[in-house]
């Protein structure tokens, strides 16, 4: 609850607890506080000139998404902020950021997203993220996106018909088929297939497309 983490908080502005050595603390304020310190941790990992190490601002803000998601609330403050961890130089926190844009909605990011995701040249977990994102952000116009991402030849298909997936299962099951005969693994082809059978009309959707 809030009354247990302010004090943690409270240690870590009073500088108690060095900035750079509070993740394990931080960990615990996204874990068990509301939406103000939420945003307090927000704040800390979007600064940025913030002391906090790359690898642990980046698990901040999944912890964030996970409390978030776990618990329907999002942080307060300007959560277009992670536009710069979007852009910073760490494909962990490129990764962390583009996830919290599809798990927190933030529709004003859909493009530099949507320049993300196309990016052939960008580091694979990030553009990976980032058409995960586009899949929870939902609407039309990310599924077209989506399914143009998905074509023969374009990088990091699986992770773009998996993202299809959650929006239109018949699309998804249309490009698995094709895609199906370019795995190599039982785990790509499990991870492939796990989306789209647990869509909406999944199964059918399968059914009629392998027929």
């Amino acid at each position: 609850s809030p009354g247990v983490v302010q004090p943690l908080l409270a240690l870590i502005r009073s500088n108690k607890i060095p900035a750079e050595r509070s993740g394990g603390v931080l960990t615990l304020v996204a874990s068990l506080g509301g939406a103000e310190e939420l945003g307090a941790v927000f704040g800390m990992v979007s600064d940025a000139q913030s002391p906090l190490p790359p690898a642990t601002r980046a698990a901040l803000l999944g912890s964030l998404v996970e409390t978030s998601q776990r618990r329907k609330l999002k942080p307060n403050g300007d959560l277009g902020r992670l536009d710069g961890l979007l852009n910073s130089e760490e494909p962990r926190l490129q990764a962390a950021a583009a996830r919290a844009i599809g798990a927190w909605k933030v529709e004003s990011l859909r493009t530099a997203l949507v320049t993300r995701a196309q990016d052939a040249n960008a580091v694979e977990a990030s553009r990976i993220a980032a058409l995960e994102a586009l899949g929870d952000l939902g609407g039309d116009e990310n599924a077209k996106l989506l399914e143009s991402l998905a074509g023969a030849g374009k990088p990091s298909r699986l992770a773009a018909v998996q993202a299809l997936a959650k929006m239109n299962s018949a699309a998804a099951a249309k490009l698995s088929v094709d895609l199906l005969a370019e795995l190599s693994t039982s785990e790509q082809i499990g991870s492939l297939l796990m989306p789209i059978l647990q869509a909406r009309n999944g199964v059918a959707s399968l059914t009629a497309a392998l027929e």
